[in-house]
């Protein structure tokens, strides 16, 4: 056997695919606050919590040692989001605007009184998504400023969940019966096919770009991926959890959801499930630098550091 897998390697030059992964570990760190939202914002991150004192904004570097710049009392926490230049965050009827989360200012806005379920930068502007407060169709809405907001005419009615910008196109999901919209110039959007057997799940709840390839997750343990937002392939998440978050962080895709289930990926293909210290439900992903960030359903966090970036490679072997 080994003289004819010999025979076979030097018989001619062949690629080989060497799938090699970081080794990563998730730690909890030993902070006593909670955090409802946070986002990178380049070298640090901000996120808006509370604790035993009451709510609060909170700056890290690392994700592990946080520090409190703000306290403040509203009737819930604002959502926040980051432009490239400046933090926005709003809790309707109020909009703040600050430069580094230290510092904020009240500006005027038209965004209405419904609470966003998140609040996002892509591309060249802020999209919210405001469920309907009793009944009825909620609206996705855009803004270029933060202040001046337009409702988004989407092809179907349904919850949006995220909306991410992959540098030629937009890109949204949602549910039921999960979806994927696209546009050039979030005017004018079109929907996208996806996969038959995708018609079994509810929704699809977070998607994340990495330069090359969009994964797109939900219910079920529900994973679709695509390279360019206009064909779609289904892929094996070997779990049958519900997954809520996903983020395209420096060592790959990282995703999470019920029962502090986590799954990592080098390419958003082939998935491998991580330990985490926990069993909350992971709500969002953060990727913050060579770390990312996790936060679950009860404010806690998580912060995954991994040693090496490690991506699928192909080698070429030559015959001696």
């Amino acid at each position: 056997m080994r003289s004819a897998l010999r025979a076979a390697w030097f018989a001619c030059p062949c690629l080989v695919a060497v799938a090699a992964f970081a080794q990563c570990r998730w730690e909890v760190p030993s902070v006593s606050l909670h955090i409802g939202t946070a986002v990178w914002a380049g070298s640090h991150l901000v996120a808006v919590g509370w604790d035993a004192s009451g709510q609060l904004v909170a700056t890290s570097s690392t994700g592990i040692d946080w520090t409190v710049v703000l306290r403040f009392s509203l009737p819930s926490e604002p959502q926040l989001a980051w432009d490239g230049r400046e933090f926005l965050a709003i809790m309707p009827p109020q909009a703040w605007r600050g430069p580094d989360g230290l510092t904020w200012i009240e500006v005027p806005t038209d965004f209405g009184y419904l609470n966003p379920r998140f609040l996002t930068f892509a591309g060249d502007r802020f999209f919210a998504f405001c469920p309907p407060f009793l009944w009825g169709a909620g609206e996705l809405k855009a803004s270029q400023d933060g202040q001046h907001w337009s409702v988004v005419e989407q092809p179907r009615l349904g919850d949006v969940f995220r909306v991410i910008y992959t540098g030629s196109l937009f890109v949204a999901v949602g549910g039921p019966n999960p979806w994927v919209d696209t546009s050039p110039d979030a005017v004018s959007w079109s929907a996208q096919p996806l996969p038959p057997a995708v018609g079994a799940y509810p929704y699809l709840d977070d998607v994340a770009w990495d330069g090359r390839s969009l994964v797109a997750v939900g219910m079920s343990g529900l994973i679709v991926t695509s390279p360019d937002g206009l064909v779609w392939s289904v892929q094996s998440s070997g779990v049958l959890a519900s997954l809520y978050a996903v983020a395209a962080t420096t060592d790959g895709f990282v995703c999470g959801g019920e029962g502090g289930t986590v799954l990592a990926s080098a390419d958003g293909t082939l998935w491998r499930t991580e330990s985490v210290p926990t069993q909350s439900i992971v709500v969002r992903l953060v990727a913050a630098g060579e770390r990312t960030l996790a936060v679950t359903s009860d404010g806690s966090v998580l912060v995954r550091t991994c040693e090496q970036l490690h991506r699928p490679r192909r080698h070429l072997v030559h015959s001696p």
